[in-house]
């Protein structure tokens, strides 16, 4: 993988994309260094590449050591792994727009939800860790908020929290159905 400088739209100094590994190293030793440094402009393409490679270790890790080894599992965990951030940051974007006002793009919320995940998501595949790696994968999302996006600390956090009640309400009140449809998928 190589390193390619592309020109900050902010000021003159040139932005080095980091690697997959220099991108976990970052995000784990200097999160604020990290989400301080990331150019307004930046795409989606390097935030999901990271999300996808991670979510692919994530998927394969947990379908060889805790599934039933069916093809449809592994598809869904997959799938969940990556969809999930983007459904968060969909939640976070609507809590934003609805008592802040607009500060932050859809897209910056998807970067920043894309890389908490991704970094934890490598800790994150056994189940008992998940105790720690989400209040983690939180917290990291809090600081892109904050340091990248100019969001307040209260601002960020409050963000989060009502984004996560929103979807494990939402996750709670499908359960039935999906117990329902499960019967038909097994």
């Amino acid at each position: 993988m190589t390193v390619e400088p592309i020109d900050n739209q902010m000021d003159d100094t040139a932005y080095v994309k980091p690697t997959y590994f220099q991108t976990i190293a970052a995000l784990i030793t200097s999160p604020r260094m990290f989400f301080s440094g990331l150019p307004q402009h930046t795409g989606y393409k390097q935030a999901l590449v990271f999300l996808s490679m991670s979510g692919l270790f994530w998927a394969s890790l947990r379908y060889t050591y805790f599934s039933d080894h069916s093809l449809f599992q592994a598809f869904t965990l997959a799938a969940n792994a990556m969809g999930m951030p983007c459904i968060l940051a969909a939640f976070t974007f609507m809590i934003m727009g609805l008592f802040f006002g607009r500060l932050a793009s859809y897209k910056q919320i998807t970067i920043i939800y894309a890389y908490a995940t991704g970094v934890t998501m490598l800790i994150s595949w056994l189940p008992t860790l998940e105790i720690f790696t989400e209040p983690w994968r939180f917290f990291l999302v809090a600081v892109g908020l904050v340091r990248w996006c100019a969001f307040r600390w209260i601002q960020a956090i409050t963000a989060v929290v009502l984004g996560v009640v929103i979807m494990l309400v939402m996750l709670a009140s499908m359960s039935p159905v999906l117990v329902y449809l499960r019967q038909y998928l097994v």
